[in-house]
């Protein structure tokens, strides 16, 4: 079997992680156009080891097995089975936000729409390249247009009944909690 390797109009041109451009490694799962810095490698992300790289965009982060359902803006996925005991909003088809880029999302399409509207209070900058905010802001816009949903479709997906008794569990990584500290004071 021939891996399908993107092209490099398809692999993505920003780290999953950070959201920077810069001299990036490519996912080695098949047609998987995810690419990371050496740097923001690590065991709770992917599985390296010299001559490959795979991603955990792949694998259930609950229980390891294949994912099916996957985030737009980290590598959290989860199976079919934990989909129902994970706090994750499906947006179209198999990818979706968990709960920690929903509330990114969220705040930042806030902020976004208070500048625009000019009652913002400039705590956070979307045009500063330097920061977090801007990079992930930047990231979320594109990933809406390539995905072709608006924050309108995520807001629907939220509002959608959920099932009955469901519990609710996250494992959160300290990796992915980097943003989160950036905007708690939204």
């Amino acid at each position: 079997m021939t891996r399908n390797v993107p092209t490099a109009e398809e692999c993505d041109d920003w780290c999953f992680v950070c959201k920077d451009g810069g001299d990036l490694r490519l996912c080695d799962f098949i047609d998987c156009p995810k690419v990371y810095h050496e740097s923001c490698i690590d065991k709770d992300i992917a599985k390296v080891d010299e001559d490959s790289l795979i991603c955990m965009w792949h694998k259930c982060y609950l229980c390891k097995k294949r994912a099916n359902l996957q985030c737009l803006c980290c590598s959290h996925a989860v199976c079919q089975g934990c989909a129902t005991h994970a706090e994750f909003v499906r947006v179209k088809g198999n990818k979706g936000l968990c709960n920690q880029c929903h509330e990114v999302v969220f705040a930042l399409e806030a902020v976004q729409a208070n500048d625009a509207a000019g009652t913002g209070d400039n705590k956070i900058d979307l045009k500063d390249r330097d920061t977090v905010d801007c990079l992930y802001f930047e990231y979320w816009t594109i990933i809406k247009n390539q995905e072709h949903i608006t924050f309108d479709d995520v807001v629907r997906a939220c509002t959608q009944p959920k099932e009955k008794d469901v519990k609710l569990r996250y494992k959160a990584y300290p990796k992915f909690s980097y943003v989160i500290l950036h905007i708690t004071y939204i």
